[in-house]
C-alpha cells in the first residue's frame, strides 16, 4: 500500500510506519479539485522529509586512548587521529574541551590531532586531552592521555673535570670511595 493517505479535505495522513520503510524522502503527487459544475483542479507536488530520531551520540573507537610521542616531535604533524562513529549514521565532528589546547589542535571533521609546539619532557611530560564526538545533536567525551618520553639530549655534567685524590698504598682491594667526585645527567630513565 500507499505510505500516505490525503483526505477529502486535503489532510495528510501516515498510513504505514517510516520504520519499515527505510525510506527518508517521499515525493506524492496530489489532484486537488473543486466541487464546482466546471470541477477545476491543480495538481500539487509533496515531498516529505522524514527526519531520523537522533538517539544514540557518537562512540569512540578503541578506549580508553594513551600515546606516547618522544620530545622531539616536529611541530604541525599529527601525532594522533581520534575515530567516532555515530550509531545513526551522521556525520561526526571533533572539538578539544580541554587539555593544553597552547600544545594542540583538534581538526574538528578529521579527528587529526596537531602538535603546534615544541615539546620538553623535563617542562611538561604528560598531557591529558578531553575531546567530544558530536552528530550535532548529541556528543560523547573521552581522554587522551598524551606521555612524553624523553630523549638523550644532555651530556652528563660534574662539579668540575679534574679531581686529585690520595690513597694509602695499603688500601684494599674492591674498596669504594663515593666522595671523590658528583656528577649528574638531566636526563631520566634509561637516557640519564
Amino acid at each position: 500500500g500507499s505510505m500516505f493517505n490525503v483526505s477529502s479535505t486535503g489532510q495528510l495522513i501516515l498510513a504505514d510506519s517510516f520504520i519499515a520503510s527505510q525510506q527518508n524522502t517521499f515525493t506524492l503527487s496530489i489532484n486537488v479539485s473543486d466541487n464546482g459544475i466546471n470541477p477545476r483542479s491543480i495538481l500539487v507536488i509533496v515531498i516529505v522529509f522524514v527526519l531520523v530520531n537522533n538517539t544514540q551520540p557518537p562512540v569512540f573507537q578503541n578506549l580508553p586512548i594513551s600515546i606516547e610521542i618522544n620530545e622531539t616531535t616536529p611541530q604541525l604533524v599529527t601525532v594522533y587521529t581520534v575515530t567516532a562513529t555515530d550509531p545513526e549514521g551522521s556525520q561526526v565532528s571533533y572539538t578539544l574541551m580541554g587539555g593544553n589546547t597552547d600544545t594542540f589542535l583538534l581538526l574538528p571533521n578529521s579527528g587529526d590531532i596537531i602538535l603546534l609546539r615544541s615539546l620538553d619532557f623535563h617542562a611538561t611530560n604528560m598531557y591529558v586531552l578531553t575531546i567530544t564526538a558530536s552528530d550535532s545533536e548529541l556528543q560523547s567525551a573521552m581522554n587522551l592521555t598524551i606521555t612524553v618520553t624523553d630523549v638523550n639530549e644532555y651530556s652528563p655534567s660534574c662539579n668540575q673535570q679534574l679531581y686529585f685524590i690520595n690513597l694509602a698504598e695499603d688500601t684494599a682491594v674492591n674498596t669504594t670511595r663515593s666522595d671523590i667526585f658528583s656528577c649528574s645527567d638531566n636526563d631520566r630513565g634509561s637516557n640519564g
